[in-house]
């Protein structure tokens, strides 16, 4: 291998991409790497480009999910469930 390669672990890969939120510059400097070697990487291994859409997909539904809570008022949450509204929102 030559210098300043790095082997990017797909397990490893999907973890922080999970604990980044998928925000590739965090990721990069987590291997010690520039966002460009980063995304050579990516593509040129289908398994890091699959780990990398499935993060995406993900995490759009994690926000789309959020989105909808909001879009129904301000909620109460106690031990992680919602459990009332703290304002409704406008009909």
């Amino acid at each position: 291998m030559g210098k300043g390669y790095t082997k990017i672990d797909n397990d490893t890969f999907r973890l922080l991409l999970k604990k980044f939120n998928g925000n590739l510059s965090k990721v990069s400097e987590a291997f010690h790497i520039n966002r460009t070697a980063l995304y050579r990487k990516i593509n040129s291994d289908e398994d890091l480009k699959t780990a990398l859409q499935d993060a995406r997909k993900t995490f759009f539904d994690e926000c789309l999910s959020t989105a909808r809570i909001v879009s129904l008022g301000i909620p109460m949450v106690e031990d992680g469930k919602i459990v009332g509204w703290q304002e409704r929102p406008d009909s």
